[in-house]
C-alpha cells in the first residue's frame, strides 16, 4: 500500500484533478473511481470527499478548468489579429487545437449529463462562445457581412465547429465524411459556408 502523502488541502485538489485527467487517457468514466485516485496520488481514500463531495462534483471541477483553459487560449490567438475575420478564424483554430491537446478535457466538458443531475454551461464555456459572438457582431458593425441576430450565428458557428472537432477526435482528420471537405483547411471552408451573406 502506498504512504499516504502529507498534502495541503489544495494540493489534493489539484492532484486529483490531474490524476482524473491522467486515468481518463486510459480509462472510461465508469472505471475512474475517487478510491483509484486517491491511491494514485498517495493519500487516504476518505482525503477526496474534503474537496469533492461526489465524483460528479469532480468532473464539474475539471469542467470548468477546461472551459477557462480554453477561454483564455481562445483570448490570446484572439488578440493576435487585427480584422474581425482573422480574429474569429484564429479563435475557431484556437478552439480545434485545444481539443487537439486536451481531449481528456473535452470529454469531461461535453460528457452526458448524469442522471438526476442539472446541467448548464460553466461562466466560462459562456465566455468562450461570446468571444466567438463578439467576432461576428463586429463583422456586422462593419458592414462586411448581412446580420441581424449575431448571437444566434455564433451558436451555429459553435454546433459546426464543435461537431468538426469532435469528428477530428473521434475519427481523423483525413479519414471518413471529412473527406468530402475540399482542401485540408477545414475551419477556412467552414467559416465561408456559415459566412455566405458576406458582402
Amino acid at each position: 500500500m502506498p504512504k499516504t502523502k502529507n498534502y495541503h488541502r489544495g494540493d489534493v485538489k489539484t492532484e486529483l484533478i490531474n490524476a482524473a485527467v491522467e486515468a481518463l487517457k486510459t480509462q472510461s468514466f465508469q472505471a475512474v473511481s475517487m478510491r483509484k485516485l486517491a491511491s494514485a496520488i498517495g493519500v487516504s481514500h476518505n482525503a477526496p470527499y474534503m474537496h469533492f463531495k461526489d465524483k460528479e462534483a469532480l468532473w464539474l471541477a475539471i469542467s470548468d478548468h477546461g472551459f477557462e483553459m480554453l477561454s483564455n487560449e481562445i483570448t490570446r490567438e484572439i488578440a493576435t489579429h487585427s480584422t474581425w475575420r482573422d480574429r474569429l478564424e484564429a479563435g475557431c483554430r484556437a478552439y480545434v487545437r485545444f481539443a487537439e491537446r486536451n481531449r481528456e478535457y473535452m470529454l469531461v466538458m461535453f460528457r452526458p449529463a448524469t442522471p438526476g443531475n442539472v446541467r448548464a454551461l460553466s461562466p466560462k464555456g459562456a465566455e468562450a462562445l461570446d468571444l466567438l459572438t463578439l467576432e461576428i457582431a463586429a463583422g456586422g458593425a462593419s458592414g462586411q457581412i448581412e446580420l441581424t441576430e449575431p448571437a444566434k450565428l455564433a451558436v451555429l458557428l459553435w454546433i459546426m465547429l464543435h461537431g468538426l472537432t469532435m469528428a477530428k477526435l473521434q475519427i481523423g482528420g483525413e479519414r471518413g465524411p471529412l473527406l468530402e471537405i475540399a482542401g485540408d483547411d477545414h475551419i477556412g471552408w467552414m467559416l465561408d459556408k456559415v459566412l455566405a451573406t458576406e458582402k
